[in-house]
């Protein structure tokens, strides 16, 4: 019986031998090799913050059947998870340098995605990337690339342009996609008191980002909305590609425009959250606002004011400060105790935003008891993750014989404006005699 048993259980180490090496000989080659020697081996792709691996689940059985002698059979799992947003495509490479010397600058310029039409998508999406000297793992994260075909082409290229190598890897997004029908331009739609027109599309940008430039009219009966402007537009095709310069070949695109107000006054009560009267901090020393509202549907939570120097937040709660100044964002795990840690070599505010639209701006102000408005660093994005929300670190100086500081903060939710336009309505660039 325990002669049977044994020679069982070597026929399923031989087999999953046998399955394990037919299994390597089938897997597809995505590989090349750079002029230098730096070698690209193609892992897979996710879709959106998918999270990627190449462990598969006979990977977990086979390290669990097979003898540590046989474990070299089984292939090493690599993963990640990087994108720019749900509609995005990543696309892994692992990139193996035989000199051991990577961990710089990556081993391309740039790479660029052709269709079968010579079309080029421009590489907008970012990247992300893990690992040392000798061996790291890209996520190449794109917006917009040739999603009707079944395969997509890298073409990885120097500063002069040239291509150092390609590969050609399978598309994970097959269709079948929607049949969109365009509008002529001009064409003009209203929404609220606001009337915005699109006059006319052309071709614009430069060779490596070329881009469609709408022009605007912009219109409104309602005084708060009369200094408004679009801030934004991109193109959306059909397949979900977005950018600023999709492929001619869709019968149309979705042009998306978002309108902003840009005036403080053009805000309404319903729309800002202002405490006044605040005292200005000293270095190592903080002052306490701890005032929260709900303005459209976000909360507002104005934290605090710090004088130069490193504030140490616990759990959210519990707060210190010293004056060694650190300049970057830190968070470290104690026990039970969680520690958020936050400094500048100037004073500082923090104000926690919660259940914010992902169109919506936070905009920050602070004022002093004379009127005047303190410049603020970096006016836009938020700089980390609290413990309910995303957190705004500003820096400011203020003046020299300011008594106390108002600090406003105003939930700009704009207009969405989506027009169905043709790409046949796009007008040649105009050359450099014609420009005004």
């Amino acid at each position: 019986m325990r002669r049977a048993l044994l020679l069982f259980l070597l026929l399923c180490i031989v087999s999953i031998a046998l399955w394990l090496t037919l299994a390597f000989l089938r897997r597809p080659s995505r590989v090349a090799v750079f002029p230098n020697g730096v070698r690209i081996e193609f892992l897979g792709s996710a879709i959106g913050a998918a999270e990627f691996t190449t462990e598969r689940s006979w990977h977990k059985t086979a390290r669990k059947a097979l003898p540590a002698s046989m474990q070299k059979w089984i292939p090493t799992a690599y993963g990640g998870n990087c994108s720019s947003g749900s509609n995005s495509a990543t696309f892994f490479f692992r990139v193996i340098d035989p000199s051991g010397t990577m961990g710089g600058p990556d081993p391309w310029h740039s790479y660029t995605i052709d269709d079968e039409s010579g079309f080029r998508y421009a590489a907008s999406g970012g990247s992300c990337s893990s690992g040392g000297a000798g061996s790291k793992v890209y996520g190449l994260i794109l917006r917009a690339y040739p999603r009707r075909q079944p395969d997509v082409r890298f073409s990885f290229r120097d500063s002069s342009d040239a291509v150092l190598a390609t590969l050609t890897v399978p598309n994970p997004v097959t269709g079948p996609f929607p049949e969109w029908k365009p509008k002529s331009v001009p064409q003009t739609q209203t929404l609220n008191s606001v009337t915005l027109k699109l006059r006319s599309l052309q071709a614009g940008g430069s060779a490596r980002w070329p881009a469609i430039v709408p022009d605007w009219d912009l219109s409104s009966s309602d005084s708060a909305w009369t200094n408004a402007r679009v801030r934004r537009a991109s193109y959306i095709d059909a397949t979900g590609n977005e950018g600023q310069h999709l492929s001619p070949r869709e019968s149309a695109w979705q042009l998306r425009a978002l309108v902003f107000r840009e005036r403080p006054e053009d805000f309404t009560v319903g729309e800002r959250l202002r405490v006044t009267n605040l005292s200005i901090p000293a270095a190592g020393n903080f002052v306490d606002v701890d005032q929260s509202a709900e303005r459209q549907g976000v909360k507002l939570t104005m934290l605090l004011l710090a004088g130069a120097g490193r504030l140490h937040i616990t759990n959210g709660v519990r707060r210190g400060m010293s004056t060694n100044a650190v300049t970057q964002r830190s968070s470290s795990s104690e026990g039970t105790n969680r520690i958020e840690t936050w400094g500048s070599a100037s004073p500082f505010l923090l104000v926690e935003v919660q259940n914010v639209q992902p169109e919506d701006e936070i905009r920050l102000r602070l004022i002093d008891d004379q009127g005047r408005e303190i410049k603020l660093t970096d006016p836009s994005g938020s700089s980390g993750f609290g413990f309910g929300g995303h957190i705004y670190k500003r820096s400011f100086i203020p003046p020299d014989d300011a008594k106390s500081l108002t600090l406003e903060a105003v939930v700009n939710r704009p207009l969405v404006f989506e027009f169905m336009v043709n790409p046949a309505d796009v007008q040649p660039a105009k050359s450099p005699e014609t420009k005004q």
